[in-house]
């Protein structure tokens, strides 16, 4: 990024850090599937200087899958971006499981336990 009087460069660890924290506020406090993302995310610049980012993680069970990524990209693009102003031109998700949310956090949303 030029500014009036230099340069200004945001390195790829701050963007995943910010991508990683997003997900965390998204997901809630999952710490398995924080260390899922942080294991697998990459990011990378087009030639145009925007922003790609792609990582692997799980979603809750019972909950449809789409939607629920969808919002997951929409929040990490909207941080990263309001962050960095870098555009990201996109944020790449696979989904390779689905898990069961904890009893404790279910009791938390107000689920009915039996």
């Amino acid at each position: 990024m030029q500014e009036e009087y230099g340069s200004i460069d945001i390195s790829d660890s701050v963007i995943k850090e910010i991508a990683i924290r997003s997900a965390l506020e998204y997901y809630g406090k999952s710490s398995k599937i924080v260390k899922k993302i942080k294991k697998s995310i990459e990011v990378e610049r087009t030639p145009d200087d925007k922003i790609v980012i792609s990582f692997r993680t799980d979603a809750p069970y019972g909950v449809p899958i789409l939607s629920f990524v969808s919002g997951l990209i929409e929040r990490i693009k909207k941080d990263v971006e309001m962050m960095t102003s870098y555009a990201v031109d996109s944020v790449n998700i696979t989904i390779e499981d689905v898990y069961e949310k904890e009893e404790k956090e279910r009791a938390e949303e107000g689920e009915y336990l039996e």
